[in-house]
């Protein structure tokens, strides 16, 4: 590992000689299998001998972190740690993510704000922390779905876990997802199913892409529960929205749900 720590430096070294004022972040490191970076010794010795200490700094990932062992219940005394060695002044980025395991389990899987092993108390006292709060914060958290277990999970939910920390409160139906937060079994309206699928979609940011196919309505309008112009409209507002669905003018609601649903 001493090797390939020496390796990292002088490829950093080598990159860092350029006119570009970017900077490179280390990012801590669950500890799998080689992975160098998993302690704070290893994030100290790159830091101190990388020659542009000016481009060289540090993200924090809450994480890699746990499953490498540090403890984020007792996330100050890690911090102390790392100002008195490295220094606060490093710390450039923060990756905020729940774990699906223990600690020390040199994993490294993601989970979402709350409903893993970190808890949501724990991370969101990481995010006000006040010697942090300048710090750019990121998540990157799995895709929902219908339940903690499902293996479909095509809802992004950051809107949503941002604004847990915005609110400081936990909500635990975080996986409903596309539901936006209502009781599993809510009954839609007709305007309500409109209204709400256009606002979530487009706070989203459209994050589809070719993926386009996920867009799948059948929770939401069946041609049995919704009316020919409330589909419609609904067309017309992803047809906006989501360009690649491409609509060759409005036909009815039956062909609109086989055509949105079968894409």
């Amino acid at each position: 590992k001493t090797i390939a720590l020496g390796n990292i430096i002088e490829a950093l070294n080598f990159i860092l000689t350029d006119d570009s004022k970017c900077m490179i972040l280390l990012e801590t490191m669950a500890g799998k299998g080689s992975e160098c970076g998993s302690n704070i010794d290893e994030i100290e010795y790159m830091v101190k001998n990388v020659s542009a200490k000016n481009r060289i700094g540090v993200c924090l990932d809450t994480c890699h972190l746990n499953d490498s062992g540090v403890s984020m219940s007792n996330f100050d005394e890690y911090l102390g740690e790392f100002e008195k060695r490295i220094g606060l002044d490093k710390i450039k980025c923060i990756h905020i993510n729940d774990s699906k395991n223990e600690i020390a389990s040199h994993k490294d899987r993601h989970e979402n704000i709350g409903f893993g092993t970190i808890g949501f108390e724990t991370l969101n006292y990481i995010v006000h922390h006040d010697k942090l709060k300048d710090v750019p914060k990121i998540l990157e958290t799995p895709y929902t779905g219908e339940s903690k277990d499902d293996s479909t999970r095509i809802y992004p939910p950051y809107k949503f876990e941002i604004e847990m920390f915005k609110n400081s409160k936990f909500n635990e139906n975080l996986y409903l997802g596309h539901s936006l937060f209502r009781p599993a079994d809510y009954v839609y309206t007709e305007n309500e199913i409109t209204k709400d699928m256009v606002v979530y979609y487009s706070n989203t940011g459209g994050l589809f892409g070719d993926n386009i196919y996920t867009f799948n309505l059948e929770t939401f309008i069946t041609p049995e529960n919704y009316s020919d112009e409330t589909i419609k409209l609904f067309s017309a507002e992803c047809s906006k929205l989501l360009t690649k669905i491409n609509f060759i003018g409005y036909l009815n609601k039956y062909d609109l749900y086989h055509k949105l649903t079968n894409i």
